[in-house]
């Protein structure tokens, strides 16, 4: 068994896209990403025209490190709110 060690810091494909960026890592058969959305990013504006699909079609298994929500006001929290 190997360890491969890789870092976001030299990613091996960045994609831009309107209101954000991906950083692409490759660790063995498998692709990582770190995607950065700026406010006001939405898939369905931001990508779907990109990818002429209806709805992703990537499999996701992820984390969400930080976030940070912008009110109506601009008055900004870190945290999420739980849908209900």
């Amino acid at each position: 068994m190997s360890i491969t060690q890789r870092s976001f810091g030299r990613p091996d494909d960045k994609r831009d896209f309107p209101n954000g960026h991906a950083d692409l890592v490759h660790v063995g058969d498998k692709t990582v990403a770190r995607s950065t959305m700026q406010p006001g990013w939405k898939w369905s504006n931001d990508i779907k025209p990109i990818v002429k699909t209806e709805s992703c079609q990537m499999l996701h298994n992820g984390v969400v490190l930080s976030a940070l929500h912008l009110s109506g006001s601009g008055a900004a929290s870190r945290g999420f709110r739980e849908a209900g």
